[in-house]
């Protein structure tokens, strides 16, 4: 029961800074390290209100990164949020816009999408891996972690066997 006292102690319930959008709060805002939060730039209301909530809770032990978004005013989905990523223990997943048509038409960049790699590169000791992203997939609001399926131990193992089309034992 301590334990698990003390593993929610480290919990803190903050607003959607973009408040404005209908983005999910995961898509807001994301560990990419332990202690490493990347946020987009917010106004400076919402940051001090952000910062104000955080030191409540961690003081000092949360570093914020501020990431580019890129937000237009026909914005759908999480297009441009770079902080719509996927984390795990070795890598870094980062949605990057800028090698799709239909994303160049409302200004996303390969070049924004180099600057935000380079951001998380420099703050994270995971590797940094781009994902493209099609217009057809962001708009709709699907980010890194609704397409994927992290797994760990003997199914992980598993399926990466099945996968290789090697012969897979099963512990149960």
């Amino acid at each position: 029961m301590i334990k698990l006292f003390n593993a929610f102690r480290k919990v803190t319930v903050v607003a959607n800074p973009l408040n404005r959008t209908n983005l999910r709060l995961d898509d807001v805002m994301s560990f990419v390290d332990d202690q490493i939060l990347v946020i987009p730039i917010l106004d400076k209301e919402a940051r001090a209100n952000l910062d104000a909530e955080l030191y409540k809770k961690f003081r000092d032990e949360v570093m914020l990164v501020d990431l580019p978004a890129q937000l237009g005013q026909d914005q759908k989905g999480n297009c441009g949020m770079y902080t719509a990523i996927l984390a795990t223990d070795k890598y870094v997943y980062v949605p990057v816009f800028g090698n799709d048509p239909d994303n160049w038409k409302r200004g996303h960049s390969t070049m924004l999408d180099k600057m935000v790699i380079h951001m998380l590169e420099v703050n994270t000791r995971k590797t940094v891996i781009p994902v493209n992203v099609p217009r057809a997939i962001c708009e709709r609001g699907i980010s890194l972690r609704s397409l994927a399926w992290t797994l760990r131990g003997n199914t992980a193992e598993h399926i990466i066997q099945l996968a290789r089309n090697t012969p897979a034992k099963l512990a149960l």
